[in-house]
């Protein structure tokens, strides 16, 4: 038998958290899907709602292993730490992440298809129009513009650039979801709230490190302090940031998964 790894054992895993929540599940998958049914049309809202709901989701994950009894009884269960936060991981981004797409697929069908049948009922009164029929639409697929500053000697261009809500909204959650994990493993009490608390923190280092490199972009005159951009220095650091902000993400995620299982090694020993 493999003492590393074994794929039965992490089935068996998966079987186990599926019986003991699959009414929870299904009670979550409701709330979701009446949220996404409200703001169908409302990717911000929608991408929003995801990650909050996800870290609702990883927060909890973990939580039985804080308690005296249920830990010991996890613990006690017949699978490795790497069997263990496998399927936790899988469970908490890839299960989650299609779980969340179910509900707005459900939420979409269902809100738009009841908009449409009370906007030709004529719900109320046929001169009150509460609600107008409106095709389906899958605005969480769509692209969006970004516009990218570049400076052409004293002029300033915009280049428009096309991404779509549902990959930018994935790679925060890949990210986001990665810290609540191990937020749930590390914080022994109030996981999401700990782990929001340490992304504000961070988030206030890295807005000081980019003021800073903001900073470097300007001069100040002898006689005066007045401020003046360096066009040329704009770009090459907006572009420094473009690829280290890929980078770092990229590599973020594989490095909070290792952290979690070294973490979860500790929990146990």
């Amino acid at each position: 038998m493999n003492a590393i790894f074994n794929f039965n054992r992490a089935v068996l895993l998966v079987q186990r958290y599926f019986t003991e929540r699959i009414y929870n599940e299904l009670i979550f998958l409701s709330i979701m899907s009446f949220v996404f049914m409200l703001f169908r049309n409302n990717p911000v809202v929608i991408g929003i709602t995801i990650l909050l709901a996800g870290a609702f989701h990883a927060g909890k994950f973990f939580k039985e292993i804080h308690s005296t009894a249920n830990g010991i009884n996890y613990f006690m269960i017949p699978a490795t730490q790497l069997e263990k936060i496998t399927v936790s991981l899988f469970l908490s981004i890839v299960y989650y992440f299609a779980f969340a797409l179910l509900a707005y697929f459900i939420g979409n069908l269902v809100g738009t298809g009841l908009n449409n049948l009370l906007a030709n009922s004529h719900f109320l009164s046929a001169d009150i129009k509460l609600f107008h029929t409106s095709p389906l639409k899958w605005v969480l697929f769509e692209d969006f513009q970004i516009r990218r500053v570049i400076f052409e000697g004293e002029k300033v261009a915009n280049i428009p650039e096309y991404t779509s809500w549902i990959w930018l909204f994935f790679r925060i959650f890949l990210v986001t979801q990665s810290l609540f994990v191990l937020g749930g493993i590390y914080f022994k009490h109030n996981q999401i709230f700990k782990t929001i608390l340490t992304l504000i923190v961070s988030g206030f280092a890295f807005l000081i490190l980019w003021s800073i490199e903001m900073y470097l972009l300007i001069i100040r005159t002898e006689s005066n302090v007045q401020l003046q951009w360096l066009p040329e220095r704009y770009v090459a650091w907006q572009d420094m940031v473009a690829i280290t902000s890929e980078v770092f993400c990229w590599l973020l995620i594989p490095f909070l998964w290792i952290v979690a299982y070294v973490r979860l090694t500790e929990k146990e020993i």
